[in-house]
């Protein structure tokens, strides 16, 4: 349509011969046309600089390649970002258990041996390349595969060595024991057996059994399970922590707090004195009405249970029952006999009993000197007591054998023996702390500790809910690449509409920018074939345009580079360096320095065009002016030739040269010709040498005609 414009409009405005009154006018109206479609081409011409650069970089998928090849991304990623962000966490600490022995350059080493910079950078390039063209509406579909299956053995050894530098002694016995005891014992607790428990004591004990070297060998082990479950090369991950080696250390420290615990106490507390309580039911009746109480039975017995001889049998329980504490046997008995202390007890009973009689004796009056006589002759006489005579006197005299006569049923009321046996531990700390804490540590010592992959998914939650779909997509990258298509993408966005008006939007501009640029083009034409009438005149129209027009577009640029780049772009920079928090200023002065390169791509890409074309445009004047130069001169034509409009429209020869003004008389005889269109064609006359077309004919001079 451009084209057929221009051509119409060319066809049409045509200069009559010279001498014609309105010739002057006619020239001055072409100019200005001209003039006009120089004038129109600037804004033309910039808006298609604009968008033909922007093209070329801003909606090309090699720009960004090279933009961040230029910018070295990939380096920065490791060498800067990286190594500040673990710099910054691991000075910090906040994040990070105890026991993590890490340096940024150890984080920052086994990333770059896991995913080396040239492999991310083909990854991203190839994403580029996949995703650019649908997001610039060139294809309806991607697919995009990230290879990171090829990697998987070196992220498998970078995770194992990450995983071999943590001090997981230090990490336990930092926050997790402590935490775990004080939860279940908290300052200090009364526990069975007579034992007393404080936290620091408890964590130094469990200290001294779980040493460093033995977690350090079931480490190496776990650390390699685990980085194979990470990278994907196993399906499941399960280790268990052994603590079978340590069973003597942890009798050690068990013995320790058996001998400080107060057994003996826990024995006669716990084991005897319910015992009694249990057999000993009734009272012994002596002769006499003399009684011996429960409570007597069960004190003397009681007491002959000596501290020396609770003691040795303390000894004996604590024998066997740190085997059963440390799992080493599932079960344990201990028998007391208490025959030997039931005798002691008769024994100290006897006495009881002696002073009983004797006291039953003190309260009888003594025999008379009478009473005496008739005892010597055998006779009967009242109660009394012969003056010397004993309670033990008294008890021969009558028959009675105080001992004897306790014996049995001191002996059948009181146990020959009592067992203790785990049963009875776990009956008394049933439903307590103490008792779980006795089958939590048999079951450790017994079975280990055993970390499963729902236990790593479970801690990795507490952190953050994402992450164990985060680490469930690592391992299916690592297991067989990541492979992503336009479905995914539009799923990941909020408004999948949004994104095809925005791929559509691309679509439109490419075609404006065509579009621009045709008119541009036509525009140039139009003031060259109109403002000239020889090839050199329209060749310097066109020049001229073009370069005025592109001079003002350059000049526009160079305002314009500022309003976008020195000015936002260059205070958001200064403000992104003022930024307190390292990594975040690393990363935004890179990114705003990329901003800031993409822009001098594009406007300074359209700057050199405009400079280009400002050459272009004035190469073009000198050449029209150099062609009008070098013309020669030629006869002129006949006054057919130059009368037949249609001749001159379709004489190709004619047209390429520049047209020669006609003699006057000629154009006195055309003038004529048009005035009375029924007189008879005269003959033509050849000019004479002073008639002839001066070798000087131009766009911008048009010959005089001669004087009358």
């Amino acid at each position: 349509m451009t084209y057929a414009t221009i051509a119409f409009t060319t066809w049409h405005i045509r200069l009559p011969p010279p001498g014609c009154g309105h010739s002057r006018w006619n020239i001055a109206k072409r100019w200005a046309i001209a003039a006009f479609f120089g004038l129109l081409l600037t804004p033309m011409l910039l808006l298609s600089l604009l968008t033909s650069q922007a093209c070329g970089t801003l909606l090309s998928p090699s720009f960004y390649k090279e933009r961040l090849r230029e910018a070295e991304v990939y380096d920065f990623l490791y060498d800067d970002l990286l190594a500040s962000a673990a710099r910054e966490a691991l000075e910090s600490g906040d994040d990070l258990p105890s026991g993590v022995d890490l340096q940024a350059d150890d984080v920052v080493s086994s990333v770059r041996d896991a995913l080396p910079p040239d492999w991310l950078q083909e990854q991203v390039e190839a994403a580029i390349d996949s995703a650019g063209p649908y997001l610039l509406g060139d294809t309806d579909a991607f697919t995009l595969n990230v290879a990171l299956d090829e990697r998987s053995d070196s992220a498998e050894n970078a995770a194992a060595s990450l995983l071999d530098r943590v001090d997981l002694h230090e990490a336990l016995f930092a926050e997790e024991v402590p935490e775990a005891v004080e939860k279940r014992i908290g300052e200090e607790r009364e526990l069975p057996l007579g034992i007393t428990l404080t936290r620091d004591e408890t964590v130094a004990a469990a200290e001294r059994v779980v040493t460093p070297e033995h977690v350090r060998s079931q480490q190496s082990v776990a650390v390699d399970a685990l980085a194979a479950y990470l990278v994907g090369k196993a399906d499941t991950f399960e280790f268990t922590f052994s603590f079978s080696e340590r069973t003597a250390a942890l009798e050690r420290e068990l013995s320790q707090v058996l001998d400080d615990a107060d057994l003996e106490g826990y024995l006669r507390r716990k084991v005897l004195e319910p015992s009694l309580d249990e057999h000993v039911t009734a009272d012994v009746v002596m002769p006499l009405g003399i009684v011996v109480t429960r409570a007597e039975i069960r004190d003397a017995v009681n007491g002959a249970a000596t501290p020396e001889w609770l003691r040795f049998e303390a000894r004996r329980l604590e024998t066997d029952i740190i085997p059963y504490l440390s799992a080493r046997t599932d079960a344990f008995s201990v028998t007391v006999p208490l025959v030997d202390r039931t005798d002691d007890a008769i024994s100290a009973l006897s006495e009881t009993v002696h002073d009983k009689y004797a006291a039953l004796l003190a309260a009888v009056p003594q025999c008379t000197p009478e009473q005496l006589r008739q005892l010597a002759r055998d006779r009967f006489v009242d109660l009394c007591v012969p003056p010397g005579f004993t309670a033990a006197d008294f008890l021969w005299a009558v028959g009675i054998n105080v001992e004897e006569s306790l014996s049995g049923p001191v002996h059948e009321m009181t146990p020959d023996e009592f067992t203790f046996t785990e049963a009875d531990l776990l009956e008394e700390t049933l439903g307590t702390e103490a008792g779980e804490m006795i089958i939590d540590l048999r079951e450790t010592m017994r079975d280990g500790i055993t970390i499963d992959e729902e236990d790593i998914r479970e801690a990795l939650a507490e952190q953050d809910e994402g992450l164990p779909d985060a680490l469930d997509t690592l391992r299916e990258g690592f297991q067989k690449g990541w492979t992503w298509t336009e479905e995914d993408l539009r799923e990941l966005v909020d408004d999948p509409e949004a994104l095809d008006q925005a791929r559509g939007a691309v679509g439109i501009f490419r075609i404006l920018t065509i579009i621009v640029s045709l008119l541009s083009v036509g525009m140039v034409t139009g003031a060259g074939f109109i403002g000239g009438r020889s090839w050199g005149g329209r060749l310097g129209w066109a020049g001229g345009a073009l370069a005025f027009a592109a001079l003002i577009a350059f000049i526009i640029a160079g305002p314009l580079y500022g309003a976008v780049s020195s000015g936002p772009l260059e205070d958001a920079r200064a403000e992104a360096r003022a930024t307190e928090d390292v990594t975040e200023r690393i990363l935004t002065t890179k990114l705003l320095d990329m901003a800031i390169d993409a822009t001098d791509d594009v406007i300074g890409g359209m700057r050199l065009r405009s400079l280009l074309l400002v050459v272009l445009g004035a190469a073009g004047v000198a050449g029209g002016i150099a062609l009008n130069r070098r013309r020669p001169a030629r006869p002129p034509q006949d006054e057919a030739a130059s009368t037949s409009e249609g001749e001159e429209a379709t004489s190709e020869a004619t047209q390429d040269e520049a047209e020669v003004d006609e003699p006057e008389g000629a154009a006195g005889d055309s003038a004529q010709a048009e005035e009375a269109p029924d007189a008879p064609d005269e003959a033509p006359q050849e000019p004479s040498a002073e008639d002839a077309p001066s070798e000087e004919d131009s766009d911008t001079e048009q010959q005089r005609p001669p004087s009358p």
